[in-house]
């Protein structure tokens, strides 16, 4: 596994020893020399690795082409976004588009010979591309696995949890403006709001006006999240689009599912589909304000039983299944 910088939500985890640091060059000379049977590239519509994508995945077919061999590298794609908005950050003439996204179409089916989806949002997305739907693909729906049984909560309030980044496109905004919407219906109800960002002294002020039925805890270490999540019964996730980022997937609903929770969330992520098929509350996005206050209200009125939503997982991790498939010979 070559990286090329750390992210700062991983905190104090510990990268394994297999895991390399690497600048471009570095990469380049790995990939070059390198006598793996399979390479794995990150999505080519990230922009802000882009380049070194393309430059890795031409790299890669000079070290088939050296050892007298056929290939090309394989990718796992969550981005669910329109792919050259994703790319540029906005829309462009239609013209335009239909030439960058032939380019685009045409890069992807000359730099990968396999494609796994984490989402059906993903697949719509990528073969909304030229010459992407030739390409060797299956979608493998990123859920996590069946767990054993859960603890149980003594408490008997309803209590809802939001857990990301404190900034509009998450749909904090909205969330501060319905949550009293919801208390005025039920006082007992009990929001807690975890994370950092540019909110964070507006929400912390915003809490400390009802301590009874609003919690800040800023930052936590990702250890003490299950714990969390285990104490609640309803996670909040209002994303709502922003230029060239769409919530891919969303790692609280992934998270929450894990723990039988209940999930409130937009349409904006690639689960949407499978979400409302399983019974959790889909909003249209951007949603208003009293939209999410009813959505959280049936959510904490009568949440799915946690062994329900348990039960509605697969055996196996979505993104281990992929991996599978993806590196197979």
């Amino acid at each position: 596994m070559i990286y090329f910088s750390r992210h700062y939500d991983l905190g104090s985890t510990e990268i394994p020893a297999e895991f390399h640091s690497a600048t471009l060059g570095q990469a380049v000379k790995r990939v070059l020399t390198s006598d793996a049977e399979t390479f794995e590239l990150p999505e080519p519509v990230w922009a802000r690795y882009a380049l070194q994508t393309v430059i890795l995945a031409m790299m890669w077919r000079v070290n088939r082409l050296w050892r007298g061999r056929l290939g090309r590298a394989r990718l796992y794609a969550i981005e669910n976004n329109d792919p050259i908005v994703a790319l540029l950050g906005r829309s462009v003439p239609s013209a335009l588009r239909a030439v960058l996204a032939a380019a685009l179409g045409l890069m992807i089916l000359i730099s990968y010979e396999r494609i796994a989806f984490g989402s059906e949002g993903a697949k719509s997305a990528y073969e909304s591309l030229p010459f992407v739907n030739s390409i060797t693909s299956d979608t493998f729906v990123e859920l996590p696995a069946r767990t054993g049984s859960l603890p149980a909560r003594p408490s008997t309030a309803s209590k809802a949890i939001f857990i990301g980044n404190l900034e509009p496109r998450k749909g904090l905004p909205t969330l501060l403006e319905a949550w009293p919407q919801v208390e005025a219906e039920n006082p007992a109800f009990h929001l807690t709001i975890v994370g950092a960002g540019p909110f964070e002294q507006q929400v912390a002020r915003w809490a400390a006006q009802k301590p009874s039925s609003r919690s800040f805890l800023g930052r936590v270490e990702h250890s003490h999240i299950d714990s969390l999540l285990d104490q609640s019964d309803v996670v909040i996730v209002p994303s709502e689009r922003d230029g060239r980022w769409r919530e891919q997937i969303g790692l609280p609903i992934v998270e929450g599912l894990s723990r039988g929770l209940t999930i409130v969330t937009t349409d904006e992520t690639g689960l949407a589909s499978w979400l409302r098929t399983a019974g959790h509350v889909v909003l249209a996005s951007p949603s208003a304000p009293a939209e999410l206050s009813r959505g959280v209200l049936v959510a904490l009125s009568d949440p799915l039983p946690k062994q329900q939503v348990i039960a509605s997982l697969p055996d196996e991790e979505g993104r281990v299944r992929a991996a599978h498939w993806l590196l197979a010979p």
